[in-house]
């Protein structure tokens, strides 16, 4: 043999003449199963019918959890303030309600909401007392966490 054929599709085949043990053999063939099954798992986790589903999930339960609050103004505010969590990130209620891409008087409502409902606290900063931030509650993050899981 020439250790290189042609192999229908066009891919390239090449045989290796190497001698291996029957244990190593079973342990090469569990490697290359496990690899194979990863990259399936790999090419499926990024399939636009997976991520529509994973998506519809996440706002089946979005609906189900934040049932009074259940808006996109909200839901966008609530991925703002997690996301500004990594790193930790000062967000200011101005930054927030430009951040949910509604009008302010909108934003504003929804936020007001947010935190009657305990998912976001406000929090007023020693140096400056005109400012105020909003962060996360632990409920919030408890929340968030939950309804991007089957994104997963």
């Amino acid at each position: 043999m020439n250790g290189k054929r042609e192999h229908a599709g066009a891919t390239k085949v090449i045989e290796l003449p190497i001698r291996v043990s029957e244990g190593e053999a079973h342990r090469l063939v569990d490697m290359l199963g496990a690899q194979m099954v990863s990259q399936i798992n790999n090419q499926m986790s990024c399939s636009p019918v997976v991520i529509a589903r994973r998506l519809l999930a996440v706002y089946q339960l979005k609906h189900q959890i934040l049932s009074d609050v259940s808006s996109d103004t909200s839901w966008i505010m609530l991925l703002d303030l997690y996301v500004a969590r990594f790193p930790k990130r000062d967000i200011s209620v101005s930054s927030v309600c430009v951040a949910s891409l509604s009008p302010p008087s909108t934003a504003l409502r929804h936020l007001r909401i947010l935190v009657d409902q305990g998912f976001v606290d406000r929090v007023h900063p020693v140096h400056d007392a005109r400012l105020v931030y909003v962060t996360l509650s632990a409920h919030g993050v408890t929340t968030v966490e939950r309804l991007l899981q089957p994104l997963c």
